[in-house]
């Protein structure tokens, strides 16, 4: 059985794509839970496909990591127990931002699986310093806190037959009226440049919910 060179990969609570080297020699199939090193650090993964030459059009061909290894039963507890500890910074997290008087909603909390790191998903509605907040928990919790602006990531996929409306489904992106008006198709087609908390806050909760039941 030829051994794939390369996977596409579902990884971190906002299910980024990235195609990843396979540096362990076995092969994997879609739905295999693994273990990536990526940019952000040691943490689980999802297999989606082998990284044929034709997804090069859609994500590039540059690699975003490395495949360690199998998702192991000691993977599974240290994920387990990390997911428990992101839900009690998460509710902290946001005390703290509610008693410093920042303008900024936190969705999630993600800890990667070696524990090196914290990730607040949040959206900021205003400029403040949030250097304070993230040193302030770091040193409380004992690990490094950074921050995801979900404002900057892309909340839908474009699918080819968009909605209907001029412009929706192209190449570029978007609807050309939505792009203008900055509403967003009603059916989820397009691509809107941000979200609301509501929407997010029960996207992120179905992703942890999948995660947990792995």
């Amino acid at each position: 059985m030829m051994v794939a060179v390369e996977y596409l990969v579902n990884h971190g609570a906002s299910a980024s794509l990235g195609r990843f080297a396979n540096s362990t020699g076995l092969p994997f199939v879609h739905g295999d839970s693994v273990v990536v090193r990526s940019g952000r650090g040691v943490e689980a993964a999802t297999i989606l496909a082998e990284a044929t030459t034709r997804f090069g059009k859609l994500i590039g061909d540059s690699v975003s990591g490395t495949i360690l290894r199998a998702l192991s039963s000691q993977d599974e507890q240290r994920f387990r127990e990390q997911s428990s500890r992101a839900h009690e910074f998460l509710a902290d997290a946001q005390s703290t931002v509610d008693s410093m008087g920042l303008a900024l909603s936190i969705l999630d909390v993600e800890i990667l699986l070696d524990g090196e790191q914290a990730i607040l998903h949040a959206i900021p509605f205003a400029e403040d310093d949030l250097t304070p907040l993230l040193d302030d928990l770091s040193h409380r919790h004992g690990i490094h806190f950074t921050l995801c602006d979900m404002r900057r990531l892309p909340t839908s996929a474009v699918e080819p037959e968009g909605c209907g409306k001029p412009g929706c489904g192209s190449e570029k992106g978007g609807c050309t009226s939505c792009s203008t008006s900055g509403g967003g198709c009603s059916t989820g087609s397009c691509s809107k440049g941000s979200a609301d908390a509501k929407e997010l806050t029960v996207h992120f909760s179905e992703l942890r919910r999948r995660m947990e039941e792995r």
